[in-house]
């Protein structure tokens, strides 16, 4: 029953975070002149960033939290620097080797994969990272 309820709990905050994103990311690309992806970036840092605060001010008052996994997700939706910036400026989950092995590994995965994908769309003749299928 509590593993139940500790999901269900992730799965909320998770889907506040991207819904809260998403809906920011949509109002200002309306509004403004670049394009979606770029929105998306620069509104899911910032986010994610005042989340990390957020949730260091929590520990500190020892309220409810946001759960881990929501960061790595959101990490791997584009949000790492914001994730990087706000654990070292609100020095949270620095010392917590459940967190941040998975973030860099998540965060390499992420990196290859991006730096695969731009070679894929850029560089013509024999690639580095042939093997990934895109």
């Amino acid at each position: 029953m509590i593993n139940l309820i500790t999901n269900s709990v992730k799965i909320r905050s998770l889907t506040l975070h991207v819904v809260t994103c998403w809906l920011l990311t949509y109002i200002l690309d309306d509004k403004l002149v670049m394009p979606f992806i770029a929105w998306w970036f620069v509104v899911v840092n910032c986010f994610e960033f005042l989340m990390f605060g957020k949730d260091k001010l929590r520990a500190r008052m020892q309220w409810s939290r946001t759960p881990e996994s929501t960061f790595l997700i959101m990490g791997l939706l584009g949000a790492f620097p914001g994730i990087f910036i706000g654990r070292y400026l609100f020095n949270h989950k620095t010392s917590k080797k459940k967190f941040y092995i998975p973030m860099w590994i998540l965060f390499f995965i992420q990196l290859i994969l991006a730096i695969a994908w731009v070679e894929h769309t850029t560089v013509k003749g024999p690639k580095v990272f042939d093997f990934i299928p895109f």
